[in-house]
């Protein structure tokens, strides 16, 4: 029996093996061949995605560039799986440009090739095409319209725009395909929780959970529904789930010892969150949490990633919440004393931490121009839409009003509970406005003659500012004071919360 026939007689044995799972068998088998011929195409190739599949993607793709480099005519039609391999691989190492040019020639050499489709997609995603992801994820389930991967990656696509109702009808699809498919649940639990339908969510994570009990992101997100429902138990549970197969996850502990502080179990919160910051949590933001618990010293301010984390994670609902929910007034509050107070109709206006723009309505019809700062990225997506103002930047408010000059009036509302000193505030205030502009805010009121202090730290994270502290800094700024009133302007809890209104004039 001659080299050649030995060769084919245990390529078909490893490929048999390969197709069984038995890798480790068929990776043997493989190096016997190459052993005799070292420039075997197949056994090259076939190594190089075994390499793929132990996780190894950088030796799978040396050697699957090795086996086509050993092609001295012309690519064919058998050479499409070792570029389709090779473009997978080269997007496991992040390498989405040159993962997208492998796939296109596999797809040259192989037009109805849906795993090359379905792979091109994913390097199209990263590459932030998405709506051309979309389109050859499609292209690959019209040549396999059952193929359960395409489907599902088709609707995470849909989800990274931000389209979650067509991420929904594909999720749906798939698990027809293939009813135990747990990436699928948990998808389409996360598109129904984005879509606020809570109790939904909930069920496709139970369902991702049943095929996969060790799914601590499904865990992790029911935990967080569970808290926006204020199911603090049931939230508790499931974040002790999760740490269960995820313990080193800081964020992790970092929502259970959260949840522990909104249960009032101090002493259990306090363990947490030192656990959280054994993990390497942000050490800055257990001192501000601990701080509003009465541990440690109390900061200026909020670390900015902790106001940036949590807008980004409100935006979705802010309104709704704020608005239907809170009875927030603050807005229309402080616009008509813009509108008695206000020099003309035509205005350049700085509409300090904007949100989802709940002030623009009140400020627009007197804005010449109309800017919006926010230091959260969601929350500016939201405002935008709007299309109220003149120009939206994210951006930390004090550092851009620095920057900043010729504004005529200065409005933030409820913007200042998330900074304690305001000295810094207000020297740029005054800095940026025109003589006689005007500074319109909001702050939450902390009786001074009570603390004795000119700002507080409370345990809802957010700051109180005491009247005196106000007058103080408006006099030492030159500032007029025109407005300043108490008014109750949201509730908590089905308590009314205090703030002081203020409108201030630049002399």
């Amino acid at each position: 029996m001659n080299n050649k026939t030995t060769n084919s007689e245990q390529l078909k044995q490893a490929i048999e093996f390969h197709q069984q799972g038995q890798l480790d068998a068929a990776s043997q088998l493989y190096q016997q061949i190459l052993m005799v011929e070292p420039t075997h195409f197949d056994a090259l190739h076939f190594s190089g995605v075994i390499e793929q599949q132990r996780g190894n993607p950088r030796e799978a793709i040396r050697l699957i560039q090795q086996a086509l480099q050993t092609v001295t005519t012309v690519f064919t039609i058998e050479h499409a799986s070792a570029f389709c391999n090779l473009g997978s691989a080269l997007n496991d190492i992040g390498a989405y440009q040159h993962g997208l040019n492998n796939l296109e020639i596999a797809i040259e050499l192989k037009p109805n090739y849906a795993i090359a489709h379905n792979n091109r997609g994913n390097s199209l995603k990263h590459l932030g095409r998405i709506q051309q992801a979309i389109t050859s994820y499609r292209t690959a389930l019209l040549h396999q319209p059952n193929y359960s991967e395409a489907i599902y990656n088709c609707a995470v696509a849909y989800q990274s725009i931000d389209q979650h109702e067509e991420a929904l009808q594909s999720l749906e699809q798939a698990l027809l395909v293939r009813p135990d498919y747990p990436d699928a649940y948990f998808a389409q639990g996360l598109s129904l929780q984005l879509l606020q339908q809570f109790n939904a969510a909930i069920a496709s994570y139970d369902c991702a959970l049943e095929h996969r009990s060790n799914y601590h992101e499904a865990h992790t997100n029911k935990g967080i529904i569970f808290n926006k429902l204020g199911r603090l138990d049931e939230a508790l549970l499931s974040f002790d789930r999760a740490l269960t197969s995820k313990e080193s996850e800081a964020k992790l502990h970092l929502y259970r010892a959260n949840t522990l502080r909104r249960l009032e179990r101090s002493s259990d919160a306090v363990e947490a969150y030192n656990r959280a910051s054994m993990h390497g949590a942000d050490q800055q933001h257990i001192d501000f949490v601990l701080a509003t618990m009465g541990i440690g010293a109390t900061p200026m301010a909020p670390p900015a990633n902790y106001v940036k984390e949590l807008f980004d994670q409100y935006a979705d609902h802010f309104d709704e919440h704020l608005v239907g929910v809170l009875n927030y007034q603050t807005p229309q509050i402080l616009g008509q004393l813009i509108i008695q107070h206000r020099q003309s109709n035509q205005l350049i206006m700085l509409d300090l931490g904007c949100g989802t723009g709940l002030c623009a309505p009140f400020l627009r019809p007197y804005s010449s121009k109309l800017v919006g700062i926010d230091l959260s990225p969601n929350m500016i997506k939201q405002a935008a839409k709007l299309d109220l103002y003149d120009e939206l930047t994210c951006s930390e408010i004090v550092e851009y009003m620095e920057t900043a000059n010729n504004i005529d009036v200065i409005v933030a509302a409820d913007v200042f509970v998330y900074l304690g000193d305001l000295t810094r505030l207000f020297k740029a205030a005054r800095a940026a406005l025109n003589g006689g502009g005007l500074f319109c805010f909001s702050v939450e009121e902390l009786i001074s003659s009570a603390t004795g202090r000119d700002f507080q730290l409370q345990t809802s994270c957010r700051y109180a500012h005491s009247e005196d502290y106000i007058l103080r800094l408006s006099a030492l700024y030159n500032f007029d004071v025109i407005a300043i009133k108490s008014s109750a302007v949201r509730q908590e809890n089905k308590t009314e919360i205090s703030a002081l209104i203020v409108v201030l004039s630049k002399q």
